[in-house]
């Protein structure tokens, strides 16, 4: 994440839900517009996501066909276009899905 945001950013590891993984873990950054006092951006909380992790259910294994007693798996990702908002100071996520060409030729 410092590679990304600079050394300023600070990040927090912490036990979250996700409906395909246990346990799951979520990686939050101290927000960058408001240095984590809160504002619209990061619903007042001072933190955001930037990614999500976590031990694949073995029931979700098993729909795909795989079978949990020999296998196990690790999901993971990292929003592209959060972290695009983030390096780039975009303060609505929404622009990207928006279709407006002067905020896409950026």
């Amino acid at each position: 994440m410092k590679t990304i945001f600079g050394p300023e950013i600070k990040v927090r590891l912490k036990p979250k839900y996700y409906p395909f993984v246990e346990p799951g873990v979520g990686v939050d950054g101290l927000c960058i517009f408001c240095k984590g006092k809160g504002c619209k951006v990061c619903g007042g909380i001072g933190w955001l996501e930037l990614a999500g992790a976590g031990m694949i259910h073995p029931k979700v294994l098993e729909r795909g066909g795989i079978d949990p007693r020999i296998y196990s798996g690790i999901a993971w990702g990292f929003g592209p276009p959060r972290m695009a908002m983030l390096k780039f100071g975009i303060e609505d996520i929404r622009l990207f899905n928006s279709g407006d060409l002067q905020f896409l030729q950026q």
